[in-house]
């Protein structure tokens, strides 16, 4: 632009940033894996960008919230010593991005959870991760290997004792004849 001498000219800059969020969600609560059980991270592939790792929450907070510059990459991962299931990932499509509902399933899109994801000018991109607890082991009421197993081997054992028995006392009738 050029400004001949003795004119003025308003210019007005425009900074755009973007924000992140990265949440956690359990199916099955009743299970007692819990959100917090589990950190989640968003790590920059660049050195100018900020990364984030925060125990896993189901809302929107300062904490699993970051301000990122549109288009920058991230990884999102997640980990924990507590046992889980990694569902999927999923963006939030819905209108309030301060607040999802967690519960409505058309509000989340699952995407690609090996990809880094990224966040365009002026946005607000919410992600979770979304897991359950593994299944229990059901053991038999012994404990141990299933009562069949017992029950079988002593039946075949009072059988083989009962034949020997029965067999001894043939042979003894027979000898004394």
């Amino acid at each position: 632009m050029t400004v001949e001498a003795g004119k003025d000219v308003t210019c007005t800059v425009t900074n755009t940033t973007a924000e992140l969020t990265v949440l956690k969600y359990v199916k099955d609560k009743s299970t007692g894996l819990k959100p917090s059980d589990v950190t989640v991270s968003a790590e920059a592939k660049t050195a100018t960008q900020k990364s984030m790792s925060v125990k896993g929450s189901e809302e929107v907070s300062k904490d699993n919230s970051i301000a990122v510059l549109p288009g920058a990459e991230f990884a999102l991962s997640e980990k924990s010593d507590v046992a889980y299931l990694a569902n999927k990932l999923e963006k939030y499509v819905g209108t309030n991005p301060n607040k999802p509902d967690m519960n409505a399933a058309n509000d989340w899109q699952e995407v690609d959870r090996t990809k880094p994801v990224s966040v365009q000018p002026g946005e607000h991109a919410v992600y979770r991760f979304v897991n359950s607890a593994p299944p229990q082991v059901v053991l038999p009421l012994s404990g141990g290997i299933s009562r069949t197993v017992f029950v079988v081997l002593a039946l075949g054992l009072l059988g083989l004792g009962t034949t020997t028995i029965v067999l001894a006392r043939r042979r003894q009738r027979l000898a004394t004849k």
